[in-house]
């Protein structure tokens, strides 16, 4: 069975979420952001994680790259959660390049449901070549480019 670990504050929606990811099939739990540590993820081993980053005291960016960096967690497939007034500066741009997808509000459980099930089906290996978070940058070996505070370099 798949397991999924949702990290986020918003317990009445992420209820909600994990409902709907149950019915879909899906083992589930929720953790808060405040409380989530690398270890506990590990001892999870989770197929996927699901961040909302409703908290303005959590970094989705700086939770996707743990993940990323961590040889453990390599097949780790995530999914960010950007509430409607959106994170502060370039949280956006810095977790779509470390998390497999991104999404925007307005989406309902539905939708989240079946990004989960559309990213399952592909083949973590197409990752080996993931992109690499380093201080600032972001550098994407697959298309060759290289971005600094969400600006793309040639």
């Amino acid at each position: 069975m798949v397991r999924i670990v949702i990290l986020g504050e918003r317990t009445e929606y992420l209820r909600l979420l994990a409902d709907a990811l149950q019915e879909g099939g899906y083992q589930v739990r929720v953790t808060s952001n405040s409380k989530w540590k690398m270890s506990v993820l590990k001892y999870l081993s989770p197929h996927f994680v699901i961040v909302d980053t409703e908290n303005p005291n959590f970094s989705a960016a700086k939770v996707c790259s743990k993940i990323r960096s961590d040889r453990s967690l390599d097949r780790v497939r995530i999914l960010v959660l950007n509430p409607s007034d959106g994170p502060e500066e370039n949280e956006p741009e810095e977790a779509a390049h470390t998390a497999d997808i991104y999404l925007d509000r307005p989406y309902d459980p539905s939708s989240v449901v079946s990004c989960v099930r559309k990213l399952l089906k592909t083949e973590p290996a197409e990752r080996s070549y993931r992109k690499i978070s380093l201080g600032s940058f972001i550098i994407d070996p697959l298309s060759y480019q290289v971005i600094r505070r969400g600006r793309q370099f040639p």
